[in-house]
């Protein structure tokens, strides 16, 4: 058995002139959480409509336990739990009538965690999806996503419109749970609190292209920010290897370096006309916003 539970074989989709996605290549370890990073636009919910074989690539492949979504699409939904971006389930039923329909269409459907997630999301099983406000909505999306107890969970903006309360008891109970027996998540989201408490990795994906990836952990590690203090304001300094974002401010230049090795910042204090260097270090969220405004300085 492979330990690749996704793969993402330089995967291609364009919308007219527009890349929505160009050429990303990515792995998910067996029973890891990757949390997918970027911006509004930047080709997240593109991404993970290919890796349910909702739509299909321009170029690549995009497998899921070794089968490749396009060809295999029938047979891994049903292993797959699916939330989507916007909700998808008709409008005129009752919570009660989508729960039912789902479980007909799923034979690991567990009656038994249908009904603790109806409990936990306090939802009301005789009430109609068009009267759902958008949490209650997302609440029986991720029931339906689920309740069938799937080996993989792909998870579009899954905590929008939680209230949170729910949220915690989401993050703390039901996926805590889901991690524990092995699952392989997916999630994108823009509350990067949450990706970097829930997540083993992250990708970082800007108009369509993936700028850095790997363990959450690994990465916050290696990343680092540096602030040098020159003697006078119009001298040249040359930036280290891995900076990934510079600003400059007279005489201090802060610069945000991945990987930032071992041997950077003392060598950065031993450069001449450099007075002072302070480092430290960055949450998932500066991280992110570095990442970011870098790619687009550098275009």
């Amino acid at each position: 058995m492979s330990h690749q539970m996704i793969e993402l074989v330089n995967l291609s989709r364009s919308f007219g002139a527009n890349d929505g996605v160009h050429q990303l290549s990515l792995n998910v370890q067996r029973g890891t959480t990757l949390g997918l990073l970027g911006m509004n636009g930047a080709g997240k919910s593109t991404t993970l409509r290919m890796l349910m074989g909702l739509l299909r690539p321009d170029s690549g492949e995009a497998r899921i336990d070794g089968l490749e979504v396009i060809r295999h699409g029938s047979q891994l939904r049903r292993r797959i739990g699916y939330v989507p971006e916007r909700p998808t389930v008709y409008s005129w039923m009752r919570v009660s009538d989508a729960m039912q329909f789902c479980r007909q269409l799923q034979p690991s459907w567990n009656d038994s965690t249908a009904d603790e997630l109806l409990r936990v999301f306090r939802l009301d099983s005789g009430k109609r999806v068009q009267s759902l406000s958008k949490g209650m909505a997302t609440k029986l999306h991720l029931l339906l996503a689920l309740a069938h107890e799937p080996a993989t969970l792909i998870l579009d903006e899954p905590l929008a419109g939680l209230d949170p309360v729910v949220r915690d008891e989401f993050i703390d109970g039901v996926l805590a749970g889901i991690c524990e027996r092995n699952c392989t998540v997916v999630f994108s989201s823009h509350q990067i609190d949450d990706v970097q408490r829930l997540s083993d990795a992250v990708a970082i994906i800007h108009e369509g292209r993936l700028l850095l990836e790997g363990e959450t952990q690994t990465i916050l590690t290696e990343t680092r920010k540096v602030r040098v203090t020159l003697e006078t304001a119009d001298m040249t300094f040359i930036e280290p290897a891995g900076t990934i974002r510079s600003r400059r401010n007279h005489r201090t230049c802060e610069l945000t370096l991945h990987p930032c090795e071992s041997g950077t910042t003392p060598a950065v204090r031993c450069t001449a006309g450099v007075v002072d260097v302070e480092v430290e270090a960055l949450s998932l969220e500066d991280l992110f916003k570095d990442v970011v405004l870098g790619a687009e300085a550098a275009l």
